[in-house]
């Protein structure tokens, strides 16, 4: 069962990253522990851990507010990405069992239905799941805490900017990716692993770049 400390802090975690609560909107202890329901205690504690993972900041003489992502911040976020994950790979390319790979190629093999289909948003997240049994096959708790830590912030992209839209090419595209990692996995190569599970993560940032680019050319 969770504490009031945990309660309050998932749902805080899904008002930003859902854009219930917008970029630079000040949150105060009194604002949400009425919200929620539960004690400005428990909030507090709650929005200090957000303050460390970099969700909310803190401004003097007003609070916190809700971290404004820049294209800097994310381009930062997806270095720490592709150094972590590619960390976790090498670890799991040796230390999965055959089992392990072929769970982790249903859950490729779902996404790439989910597209076949146009659900682009479960396909979004099956995308993630991927990447989170990847980094579970490295049984290594500080690169999966430090993932966990940084993944909430790439979800809040989706509210700061709603205007950025992937398209089922693009989603295809991961598709080919993820069959190379596959590959990589299965022929238990911790260098191509890597290799290719790090291009993939530059080639999503730099869609991710392309496509924010072209909306604000319109």
């Amino acid at each position: 069962m969770k504490t009031f400390q945990q309660a309050a802090y998932s749902d805080m975690v899904s008002k930003i990253t859902d854009g219930t609560w917008k970029p630079q909107e000040r949150i105060t202890e009194a604002k949400v522990s009425k919200e929620l329901g539960v004690s400005r205690g428990a909030v507090r504690e709650a929005m200090f851990k957000l303050v460390g993972e970099g969700l909310l900041e803190r401004q003097p003489g007003v609070g916190c507010r809700v971290t404004n992502l820049t294209m800097k911040d994310f381009e930062e976020i997806f270095l720490l990405r592709e150094a972590i994950e590619g960390m976790a790979i090498r670890i799991a390319s040796q230390r999965a069992t055959d089992y392990d790979l072929v769970i982790l190629d249903q859950k490729r093999q779902l996404t790439e239905h989910l597209i076949s289909v146009g659900d682009m948003e479960r396909s979004s997240e099956t995308d993630t799941e991927f990447h989170a049994q990847i980094m579970a096959l490295s049984g290594n708790k500080t690169l999966i805490s430090v993932w966990h830590s940084y993944h909430k912030r790439l979800f809040a992209y989706r509210s700061l900017f709603p205007i950025v839209i992937f398209t089922a090419e693009d989603h295809r595209t991961t598709i080919d990716e993820h069959r190379s990692i596959m590959d990589q996995l299965n022929a238990r190569d911790p260098d191509g692993c890597e290799q290719v599970l790090r291009k993939h993560i530059r080639n999503g940032f730099a869609k991710l770049v392309a496509k924010f680019n072209q909306s604000n050319a319109l």
